[in-house]
């Protein structure tokens, strides 16, 4: 019996840290977003760097960002295979 409530307090708190470490992980999303809006606004300058470099520049952090969003995600809410 108290196995069984060890198993409950231990799965409460797994589902506890995963939800802080989800919130952390979109904050950190958010937070790249929001340095990477500050910088274009105040330090791009359209005479030093071409069109074409911004945008794999931009392209290139959204979709680091985006994978590492989607990593920690991943990695926090595994999928459970058919034998667990």
């Amino acid at each position: 019996n108290s196995l069984e409530e060890q198993d409950v307090s231990d799965r409460k708190t797994n589902r506890n840290l995963r939800i802080i470490y989800a919130v952390i992980a979109l904050l950190f999303a958010i937070a790249s977003t929001v340095y990477w809006m500050r910088f274009v606004i105040f330090y791009y300058d359209p005479e030093k760097h071409s069109d074409a470099v911004f945008g794999i520049i931009t392209s290139a952090c959204t979709i680091n960002i985006v994978a590492a969003f989607i990593s920690i995600t991943k990695g926090l809410f595994p999928i459970l295979s058919k034998n667990e």
